[in-house]
């Protein structure tokens, strides 16, 4: 059985000394990772650093070790904050108890704890460590009813919270530390929006110029240790771009990945990109939803901090992909918001409340404890990096993932582009046909049309082709008895069309409804919340139904 990446770490505060440590991970950018476990020092760096090369060239150092120790030795607590990707690290100083834990500055890679008087326990997993916490002496992992609820109503819980009460997560752009004297968590970095003005061609010129260098890390990072390219593509924009970007610039050894429903867009699409490039291609079926009934494993990798459905997709690709050969799995992960912003939303850049966002009574009420700009920052933060990066999960067990889309110095030109430029795609679509009219030459699943057509319309700022706006019309004008009715997640057109799926599979329907009336009595301690669960388990979509199995599967790795 192959090596998987996976951490675990208990302190014991009374004897100041490590209690448990349980470490392993892949061979995967192996000499980018640093493991030093002596007498007086324990000191963990795991993940793929893409500007290694450049941090050693401008260094005295012998070594990728020798200068990150030194480095450390220098500035004890935030010197990982020159380095770029996807990482996290650990740092024990055993001659005073002090400990830090950090990850990169999106939280790509996530960290956990659970703290009290006697014991801190850190790892890289949540399920783990609720496992961990069962067995504990005084740190009893206890169902956390507010997470639940944002399970439940918003899909994933946000800045630091669990569904256990006991674990905390460590939110993007912090690091924990404990000293002698304390414990907190502090901010080392943020992401800031100072928007000035900026024509259209600078912001296209500069938004290309800094693609293109990210596209040039991650990528070289494959061939420094002559690793194949594995590029994921869909129907959309953002996989388009890293993939023909990269072709263009000559990473053309891409072995492209999709996964979706059967002859949609995203794999029409996809397939023909691949073939023009002429490129190696695998495409993963999604029909039936089969992938729904891998609940618990799912739950394994998130904890149960989000909606499952998202992540079990894309697992039951990677699950069958021998990564032995490539690289990093190269995405387009956060495009369409950091290039084209969230949406089309007037209130963007305004101040607000959460339940501006977050309409629920059960989660509306939950105070902040971050400050944020505007409603784009707070998305940045929990719609991004924290239940967007959950997707990297599967991939980070055998391997990373790495998008040019959140490279930090891309990321933070583009935030700070006027988002009246960006919103409903129209600088990304501006990039695109100026600079890459190759890449606009293909199907835009969004509006069913070449992203360089002259026939789309747009309306409200919103760009729409003829044949978005005739199936608008009929499904209007005819209502229900329009056989064009049915489209979004209830048609089989869709990438992921879960009520179609459970409007044709009775085998998915079995699986649900056995296991809600197999695992509701768990919550019986919490009567208001079982009570709740049970009317959305009934009333609900099936795109409700995902999330209840979420909270079940996750009360389960807290209850069993």
């Amino acid at each position: 059985m192959s090596v998987t990446s996976h951490f675990l770490l208990e302190f014991d505060k009374q004897l100041n000394q490590i209690h448990n440590l349980n470490y392993s991970t892949t061979e995967k950018f192996k000499h980018d990772k640093v493991f030093v476990h002596s007498e007086e020092l324990l000191f963990i760096i795991d993940g793929v650093i893409l500007n290694k090369t450049e941090l050693l060239q401008n260094s005295n150092s012998k070594n990728w070790e020798e200068f990150i120790l030194n480095t450390y030795v220098n500035n004890n607590t935030t010197f990982f904050t020159q380095m770029r990707g996807s990482f996290w690290g650990v740092v024990i100083d055993k001659k005073n108890g002090n400990v830090l834990a950090y990850s990169d500055h999106i939280g790509t890679k996530q960290l956990f704890f659970a703290s009290n008087e006697d014991s801190l326990v850190i790892s890289t997993n949540s399920y783990k460590l609720t496992r961990h916490l069962k067995g504990h002496k005084s740190l009893k992992p206890t169902l956390n009813e507010q997470g639940a609820y944002f399970v439940l109503d918003h899909g994933y819980t946000i800045e630091d919270m669990t569904v256990v009460s006991e674990i905390s997560r460590l939110i993007p752009g912090h690091y924990f530390i404990k000293t002698e004297k304390k414990e907190e968590v502090k901010q080392y970095y943020r992401l800031k929006k100072a928007v000035k003005a900026i024509s259209d061609e600078e912001a296209i010129e500069g938004m290309d110029k800094r693609f293109q260098a990210a596209v040039r890390r991650a990528f070289e990072k494959d061939k420094e240790y002559g690793y194949r390219h594995l590029v994921a593509i869909s129907g959309g924009l953002d996989t388009r771009m890293t993939c023909y970007v990269a072709h263009e610039m000559g990473y053309t050894d891409q072995m492209n990945i999709t996964f979706s429903q059967t002859n949609c867009l995203d794999e029409t699409i996809a397939k023909k990109i691949a073939s023009d490039l002429k490129h190696e291609w695998i495409f993963k079926s999604l029909d039936n939803g089969i992938f729904l009934k891998d609940l618990d494993r799912t739950t394994e990798l998130t904890g149960g901090n989000i909606n499952y459905f998202g992540i079990a997709h894309g697992t039951s690709l990677l699950n069958h992909l021998d990564f032995k050969n490539f690289g990093s799995l190269h995405s387009g992960q956060f495009g369409n918001t950091v290039v084209g912003t969230f949406s089309g939303q007037k209130t963007l850049n305004d101040p607000f409340v959460l339940a501006d966002i977050i309409p629920s009574p059960n989660c509306a009420q939950y105070q902040l404890k971050l400050d944020y700009q505007d409603q784009e920052i707070y998305k940045s933060y929990n719609r991004c990096m924290i239940a967007m990066n959950s997707g990297l999960l599967p991939t980070q067990m055998k391997s990373e993932s790495v998008s040019p889309f959140y490279d930090l110095e891309f990321w933070e030109y583009c935030i700070n582009i006027p988002s009246e430029q960006r919103e409903h795609h129209r600088l990304y679509r501006m990039w695109i046909n100026k600079k890459y009219p190759g890449a606009a030459e293909y199907i835009w699943e969004q509006t069913r049309t070449p992203l360089n057509s002259k026939r789309n319309i747009k309306i409200n700022g919103n760009c729409y082709s003829l044949k978005q706006l005739s199936g608008i019309f009929l499904r209007k004008i005819v209502g229900r008895f329009s056989s064009v009715q049915k489209v979004g997640i209830g048609s089989k057109n869709h990438m992921n069309p879960i009520e179609y799926w459970f409007s044709t599979n009775p085998d998915l329907v079995n699986f649900y409804e056995n296991y809600v009336k197999e695992h509701i009595r768990l919550l019986d301690p919490n009567p208001e919340l079982k009570k709740y669960v049970e009317s959305m388990s009934v009333n609900g979509k099936p795109s409700d139904y995902a999330k209840v199995l979420t909270l079940l599967s996750a009360t389960k790795m807290i209850s069993v």
